[in-house]
């Protein structure tokens, strides 16, 4: 993956699943099929209008997605470069870690950083800007773990796709309530369980700063 970081100036790329050949050898038409990506905050106002027009014809494919909440939510949204200059076609919004009151655990709780909602117009499916909005949240999150807010089934298969995976863990109950769900790279699965000693007494695998009993892997 050959990625830079993007903000609304800079040009942002994503090139996964390309060989050194492929990427020395690539044809016109194969680069015409791979919009030239921008990922930007929503930060203004203009922002803000231009999120909304997209989450108007989001709900109309998801009904249940809800409008960004301002103050509790952030928001990125793609844009593809065309000769006529820059067009969105997609975003997702996420929230960043944080403690809050959970009328579920009817306490305080420590909120994980959460992927909340994604959306790319029709159009543009199937080339990979979903993928770029998840690896661009991914980066962000800074960890072996992601959570994400009731994932669709179409998510869900993109999550399966980047490697990761929903792993045997229980939750805790105001997790499960507040539509939290774990997801994990499986790589580190193996990798991590190969360094625990035979001999200890319980096989606990960490990733990142969830732990799991190794028997549950089995």
């Amino acid at each position: 993956m050959s990625q830079l970081e993007c903000d609304d100036v800079k040009c942002s790329t994503l090139d996964i699943g390309r060989t050194r050949t492929e990427a020395g050898t690539s044809t016109s038409s194969s680069v015409e099929q791979r919009p030239q990506l921008r990922v930007s905050r929503v930060r203004d106002y203009r922002d803000k209008y231009i999120l909304r027009g997209l989450q108007d014809e989001a709900r109309v494919e998801n009904p249940g997605f809800m409008y960004l909440i301002e103050g509790k939510e952030k928001a990125k949204m793609v844009w593809v470069e065309k000769e006529r200059g820059l067009e969105p076609v997609g975003y997702y919004i996420y929230r960043e870690p944080r403690r809050e009151f959970s009328k579920y655990a009817h306490s305080v709780v420590q909120f994980p950083m959460l992927f909340s909602q994604v959306y790319v117009r029709p159009e543009f499916r199937r080339k990979r800007v979903a993928t770029r909005l998840v690896y661009d949240f991914i980066n962000h999150s800074g960890s072996d773990t992601i959570w994400v807010e009731s994932p669709k089934n179409e998510t869900k298969a993109l999550l399966n796709k980047l490697g990761y995976y929903e792993p045997h863990i229980r939750y805790e109950l105001w997790q499960m309530m507040e539509g939290l769900s774990r997801w994990m790279k499986i790589e580190n699965f193996v990798i991590r369980a190969k360094l625990v000693p035979a001999t200890a007494e319980e096989l606990r695998v960490w990733c990142g700063d969830t732990s799991v009993v190794l028997e549950d892997l089995r």
